[in-house]
């Protein structure tokens, strides 16, 4: 059971170690991977990223020039107002990212497989009391407040 709410923490250089295709992904660029590939609302801005990702936001900027680099995802330049651009992921950038979710989802699996069922079920809820606490805790202060 793989709780897509959770965010994804993976050693990007150990995917680098089995297949070599993903060199040079830092923990930053996956963050910004997974957050354009989960956004179901449409292309991202570089700053609705670092907001959905609660991240810092000139990491956020210096992933996107990696990424679109090495042409895992598309910038469309806003034609109103050339400070935005629109974020999606190219076909390679949507492979890249579904194998680091396989590798991912692997993990996860092992790791999860040395807990019982009953253990499992207190994590998943401990992490859920988190993620609602963290998001009070949000909401009182601020996100730059808080972050």
């Amino acid at each position: 059971m793989i709780d897509d709410r959770a965010p994804v923490a993976v050693d990007v250089d150990a995917l680098d170690r089995k297949d070599g295709r993903h060199r040079g992904l830092s923990q930053i660029s996956n963050v910004v991977l997974r957050g354009i590939s989960r956004n179901e609302a449409g292309p991202l801005t570089a700053t609705q990223l670092a907001q959905l990702t609660s991240s810092d936001a000139f990491k956020v900027a210096r992933s996107i020039e990696l990424l679109v680099r090495r042409g895992l995802i598309y910038r469309d330049v806003d034609k109103a107002d050339r400070r935005r651009a629109s974020l999606s992921l190219t076909a390679d950038g949507r492979k890249v990212y579904k194998d680091i979710e396989k590798f991912v989802v692997r993990v996860e699996r092992k790791l999860m497989a040395a807990l019982d069922p009953h253990e499992v079920e207190v994590l998943r809820r401990s992490l859920d009391k988190l993620d609602r606490q963290l998001e009070t805790e949000i909401k009182a202060q601020g996100r730059d407040n808080f972050l």
